[in-house]
């Protein structure tokens, strides 16, 4: 079988479905079939006279930000009617679905989420795959005992950090009044050096031992050592899940919150709707490093 897998990458649009990618890319190698994956640029698509060489197109590229470009939206559809049969669609959720557009026809539509009822309209025809099972990651479960005490929290919010959530909770950090941990930042991919200076600042002022890291293709390149993970509402949490390790999931704004909402329904981890400096967010921070039996009440969920 040959796959070939598009997928966006950029400042706007974040690593995530890169990182996801490469997880299928290895995946479709391990069981011995072809797969290429291509960042996505829909011109250079079109063009491609050796796609038809493939038996089936992948297609990880549904963003907020790029439903807003309508044109790009009509050659995305008019693409996939050419392609129908061979179209996999890898989905986000909310009102930002290619599942939701006018065309009726693709092979199949993949939401490897906790998922509402709700939250997926399924069309004739169309075969759909539901549910975290279809997730596909490259993480062993990590079997190390979880430890009584956190000592190292490790804090990520992705490639880009558009929403400046590496500051915002540092400053929420400040006033957990735990001067004895050491806390981690994954410096990502597409952001400014300037703007980890600022932090290290502030972190210095405040007298938090931070440390900055840099950007891997994979977490888990990121975890030694590592007792707690603070992670965005996106990709990482499933990655998080599969190793098994202590989480805190955050939401950037009213937007992922909302997205976020099954996955809070399942209470696997401490979910918080925002980095606001407040006594809600403070005691879910504070009481989940401090009590062992919570944190080990939640991973026994996974």
């Amino acid at each position: 079988m040959k796959v070939i897998y598009f997928y966006i990458y950029s400042k706007k649009y974040g690593s995530g479905h890169y990182k996801r990618a490469v997880n299928h890319k290895n995946f479709f190698q391990s069981e011995s079939h072809i797969c290429k994956i291509e960042k996505f640029k829909f011109n250079n698509m079109i063009k491609n006279e050796k796609i038809r060489d493939f038996d089936y197109i992948f297609l990880d590229i549904t963003n907020e930000k790029l439903f807003k470009n309508k044109t790009l939206l009509k050659k995305i559809v008019y693409f996939i009617n050419i392609y129908k049969n061979k179209i996999v669609i890898i989905d986000g959720l909310g009102k930002y679905q290619l599942n939701n557009l006018s065309w009726e026809m693709c092979n199949s539509v993949i939401y490897p989420y906790f998922c509402s009822k709700n939250s997926v309209k399924k069309k004739r025809k169309v075969k759909y795959f539901i549910g975290y099972k279809y997730m596909i990651n490259n993480f062993a479960k990590d079997k190390r005992k979880i430890k009584k005490n956190i000592k190292n929290i490790l804090f990520t919010s992705g490639g880009s950090d558009l929403n400046n959530s590496s500051f915002k909770f540092i400053r929420l950090f400040s006033k957990l009044k735990l001067s004895e941990l050491n806390l981690y930042m994954i410096q990502g991919i597409f952001t400014k050096k300037k703007y980890f200076d600022k932090i290290k600042k502030f972190a210095f002022l405040s007298k938090i031992n931070l440390k900055i890291l840099s950007f891997k293709k994979d977490i888990k390149h990121n975890l030694k050592n590592i007792d707690l993970v603070i992670s965005s509402s996106g990709l990482t949490k499933y990655d998080l899940m599969s190793i098994k390790i202590p989480m805190i999931i955050y939401s950037e704004n009213k937007l992922f919150d909302k997205l976020n909402n099954s996955f809070k329904l399942i209470n696997l981890c401490p979910n918080l709707s925002n980095l606001n400096i407040n006594k809600i967010n403070i005691d879910k921070v504070k009481n989940y490093i401090l009590n062992y039996n919570l944190r080990l009440r939640t991973l026994n969920k996974i």
